[in-house]
């Protein structure tokens, strides 16, 4: 803060390093593993989600894991992306994470994110939610939108993304909040010509 001293070169530092080429605007989130490993993920605005290993009291940097996933090229999604846009979509991945305890085969890394641009810049950004490989950052195990360049709905979208509002998990269910329906996708400049109709919060889950 302004007026303040700068602690981050402070002795009681254990370590620091530059996690995300962009804005973090999710928390990170950590999970114990098999084998008793522990993973750090974190996805920040425009990167891929990142698994780093936590190993003899640090995390090791170099071992990092990258999910496949990267936002849309901004000329395939030209809706609201203009100046002064600064080019990568906020707020990034915001995370969660589920297992059954460290047992193998049972990690997920669940990623809300936005689906066709700049959450902060536009209004009607559609949200989407994938499901990775908790122990394997790089395996994409479900997601709720297509893959195709447009990103488009399936029977398991969810509407518009709600920002700063992580997935929450219990009970072997996703609980994932929505700004609505949908909206015709614009920037912000004072009220929509037509809001979403419905409001709702999404629910995932095994019938």
């Amino acid at each position: 803060m302004p007026g303040q001293p700068d602690c981050t070169d402070s002795p009681d530092l254990v370590q620091k390093w530059q996690a995300s080429g962009g804005h973090i605007h999710g928390a990170p989130i950590i999970w114990k593993g098999p084998n008793n490993e522990t993973w750090f993920y974190v996805m920040g605005e425009g990167d891929p989600l990142k698994a780093f290993p936590f190993e003899n009291g640090q995390f090791n940097v170099q071992a990092i894991k990258r999910g496949k996933w990267t936002q849309p090229k901004l000329n395939q999604v030209k809706e609201c992306q203009i100046l002064p846009n600064h080019g990568i979509w906020m707020p990034g991945g915001l995370l969660g994470v589920s297992s059954n305890g460290s047992t193998a085969g049972t990690g997920i890394v669940w990623a809300l994110l936005p689906a066709n641009g700049d959450g902060n810049s536009c209004r009607g950004v559609k949200g989407m939610l994938i499901a990775f490989n908790a122990e394997d950052g790089t395996k994409e195990i479900w997601r709720s939108q297509r893959t195709d360049v447009n990103l488009s709905n399936t029977k398991d979208g969810f509407g518009l993304l709600a920002r700063f509002n992580p997935p929450t998990i219990a009970n072997g269910k996703v609980f994932v909040g929505t700004a609505g329906d949908a909206e015709t996708l614009q920037r912000y400049a004072g009220p929509p010509a037509q809001g979403p109709a419905n409001y709702y919060l999404a629910v995932y889950g095994l019938k």
